[in-house]
């Protein structure tokens, strides 16, 4: 057993207050509730645990691929790059199952009742001292309509293998705890659940409801918890495919809303994902005509202010992902495409820090990455190419 809170700490003993921890905490609890077979683990899932580095990685998958599945978590020692303080790092969130040649008979509904790895956080803050915001009678719509609690509630019911049900809500200190659907009020101030399903046959994960996309590095489709400063040089630049994810954070802005599958053909990949979304946005314009000044990532919705730019512009976003890898999983390729539909559509008022900000009603961006790990070296890269003709390339 091991203090997650201290584990964490030391880990990221350098904070970056761009990063949601929370998201990431949650991972290492969840392999931590239900530890990662090693038997069974991609590479991806062992890239998520954040504790490997991409040489360890690759020798452990080469170890694998060459002896077979190990007998013993005992095994470890002998693969190169894992040494005493690795293993000790890793022993709580991964295990050699024996089991992992069996085949589950149950029914889905069976697993669902059956599975132990589900939990209910709530958490209540409240800032003791007075605050400006609270002041009653302010005219000028600015003072916050909801007390000073910040309410945050989640649960989940959880299984890496089969199945992800979740639910999260929030509501931040000021907001108010409402029923208005004109204003996008529905009980708590930010609502957020999905259901998704793994290993089905051909279908590796379909996601309703909030997912996250990590694809290539990132010039694309970026989306989700990546480590930021830290002593590993590798894994501060490089981003990990995660693929398709089930949203579970609080922050109401960086993930998408709809529906989102992955179907496996062999050594190919296809994904494909649509989302349908409203974010907040300042809204100008005349009585004929309406756009999107600025789109506002902040989360608050406290004074009638706020409230006017809930949800104020719609974001659909739909595209593909094909990717091929090679069997020994050193080598990996793919395209992909996104495209973007805004209603109103978006006019920034021009400044000098974003006079080449995109403007218009869509978008869609193509590109293409890979990945090829070669011994000790690690090679990886993507292109993406806009509508308006620009490029981008990132490569290490």
């Amino acid at each position: 057993e091991i203090d997650l809170d201290k584990f964490v700490q030391h880990l990221f003993g350098q904070q970056n207050l761009d990063i949601k921890y929370e998201d990431f905490y949650e991972n290492v609890f969840q392999y931590y509730r239900s530890p990662l077979d090693l038997n069974k683990a991609t590479r991806d899932q062992l890239e998520s645990l954040y504790l490997l580095s991409p040489l360890q990685i690759q020798n452990f998958i080469k170890y694998r691929s060459e002896n077979g599945s190990l007998l013993s978590i005992y095994e470890l020692q002998v693969i190169p790059g894992f040494n005493e303080n690795v293993i000790e790092s890793i022993l709580p969130f991964v295990k050699v199952d024996d089991k992992s040649g069996k085949k589950d008979s149950r029914t889905f509904w069976q697993q669902v009742r059956e599975e132990e790895n589900h939990y209910l956080i709530t958490k209540v803050e409240r800032t003791l001292e007075p605050q400006k915001g609270f002041i009653v009678g302010d005219t000028n719509n600015k003072a916050f309509q909801g007390d000073r609690n910040k309410i945050y509630l989640r649960y989940r019911l959880y299984n890496k293998e089969r199945f992800s049900i979740g639910l999260t809500s929030e509501k931040d200190q000021g907001e108010a705890l409402a029923w208005n659907p004109a204003l996008r009020q529905y009980g708590m101030d930010f609502n957020s659940a999905h259901f998704a399903l793994f290993n089905k046959g051909k279908v590796k994960s379909v996601i309703v409801g909030d997912y996250n996309i990590q694809v290539g590095q990132g010039l694309v489709m970026a989306a989700g918890f990546y480590i930021g400063k830290g002593a590993e040089t590798v894994t501060t630049i490089k981003r990990s495919n995660s693929g398709i994810k089930p949203y579970t954070g609080s922050m109401e802005f960086g993930f998408l809303r709809g529906v989102a599958t992955t179907i496996s053909m062999g050594r190919f990949d296809f994904t494909s994902f649509y989302s349908h979304k409203n974010e907040d946005a300042n809204i100008g314009g005349t009585d004929t005509i309406s756009f999107a000044t600025s789109i506002y990532q902040t989360g608050y919705h406290r004074s009638s202010d706020e409230l006017k730019r809930k949800g104020a512009i719609l974001i659909q976003t739909g595209g593909g992902i094909l990717s091929y890898q090679t069997i020994d999983k050193s080598f990996k390729i793919g395209i992909n495409a996104v495209y973007n539909a805004f209603n109103p559509e978006i006019r920034k008022l021009k400044r000098v820090y974003n006079q080449f900000d995109f403007n218009g009603s869509e978008n869609y961006n193509i590109g293409g990455d890979f990945n090829y790990y070669w011994q000790n070296l690690n090679f990886f890269a993507e292109y993406s190419r806009s509508r308006s003709g620009e490029n981008a390339v990132l490569a290490g």
